[in-house]
C-alpha cells in the first residue's frame, strides 16, 4: 500500500483551519460568479444584438483595465499595514 503522507486526522485538522474554510468559500464564490457572468452575457447578447453587445463588452473591458492600478495600490497598502501591525506586536 502506498502511503501518501496524509491521513484522516490530517485532513480533519486542515478542514478546521480558518484559511482553508476561507479558501473554499472563495473558490465556490468564484464558480458562482463565473456561472452568473456566463448567463448575464448570454442574456445581454440576445437583448442587445451584436453591435451593442460589442460596445458593452468593450466598456466592461475598459473598466476592468482601469481598475488594475487601483487594486494594486489597495493590495500594497494592505501588505504594508500588515507588516506595520506585525512590527508593533
Amino acid at each position: 500500500m502506498i502511503n501518501y503522507g496524509i491521513g484522516i486526522n490530517e485532513l480533519k485538522s486542515l478542514y478546521q483551519k480558518s484559511y482553508f474554510k476561507g479558501g473554499v468559500i472563495f473558490f465556490i464564490g468564484g464558480i458562482v460568479t463565473n456561472i452568473l457572468n456566463y448567463f448575464y452575457r448570454v442574456i445581454m447578447g440576445r437583448m442587445l444584438g451584436p453591435e451593442f453587445f460589442g460596445e458593452l463588452v468593450a466598456i466592461i473591458s475598459l473598466i476592468l483595465i482601469l481598475i488594475v492600478p487601483s487594486t494594486s495600490v489597495q493590495m500594497a497598502a494592505a501588505r504594508f499595514s500588515a507588516v506595520f501591525e506585525a512590527k508593533l506586536s
